[in-house]
């Protein structure tokens, strides 16, 4: 009886002893006891739900964050496409504005031609010749008008060398000068831009009249002093 006790004592001391060198041979470090004790601790589940919470809201912050970058580069593909829009319709107005302009300006001298015709006397009157000329003038300068065509304005008005181009100058007392008095050569305006300027006459001052106005202020200072 007393060496069956005695053996089942031994056999449970070399038990404890086996599990102690269990323990020797694979020590648990301290980081690993505090992590366990952590994933026990009844803290370790509100912490994980916050970690889980902050994640989420990255994540919605970043989809909101691509969301407006998307936005915006769709409304400024938009605000390009708009211009382009607006832009190509003024190019092509443009294009329809200009396109006749080098066909206008072989027929000028065309008009020109038949504004002499008119200027001499026919034979008799209500010459049906002369009223053919006439009649072929005005429907051209109508279809001329229609597509933006207009003479440069001359006899009477100030020289404009942006328009005019001045022939010579003729001394007179009835214009000022500087005045347009006579024409050339018309000139033409094509949707305001100028196709040919106006060949003129400009207005001088007779030498009389300028010596006499430059005499004048020195003969006043005389009398003055």
């Amino acid at each position: 009886m007393m060496g069956k006790r005695k053996s089942k004592s031994t056999s449970l001391k070399s038990a404890a002893e086996i599990a102690a060198e269990r323990r020797l041979k694979s020590p648990k470090t301290d980081e690993e006891e505090r992590k366990e004790g952590a994933e026990r601790s009844p803290e370790a589940e509100p912490a994980a739900g916050e970690a889980a919470a902050v994640s989420r809201s990255e994540k919605i912050e970043a989809l909101q964050k691509e969301r407006d970058e998307l936005e915006d580069r769709l409304l400024r593909m938009a605000a390009e496409f708009d211009n382009y829009r607006k832009r190509t319709a003024r190019q092509q107005e443009e294009n329809v504005k200009w396109a006749a302009e080098e066909t206008v300006r072989e027929l000028l001298p065309m008009l020109g031609s038949f504004k002499r015709a008119m200027a001499i006397e026919p034979p008799e009157e209500n010459d049906p010749f002369r009223e053919g000329i006439e009649q072929i003038y005005q429907q051209l300068n109508d279809a001329f008008g229609k597509i933006g065509l207009r003479v440069v304005e001359t006899v009477g008005h100030p020289f404009d060398p942006t328009v005019h181009e001045a022939v010579m100058g003729m001394e007179t007392d009835e214009y000022p000068e500087g005045t347009v008095i006579e024409e050339m050569e018309e000139g033409y305006l094509l949707n305001g831009r100028l196709l040919r300027p106006a060949k003129v006459i400009t207005a001088k001052a007779k030498r009389a009249a300028q010596e006499a106005a430059q005499t004048e202020p020195a003969k006043e200072e005389t009398e003055g002093d």
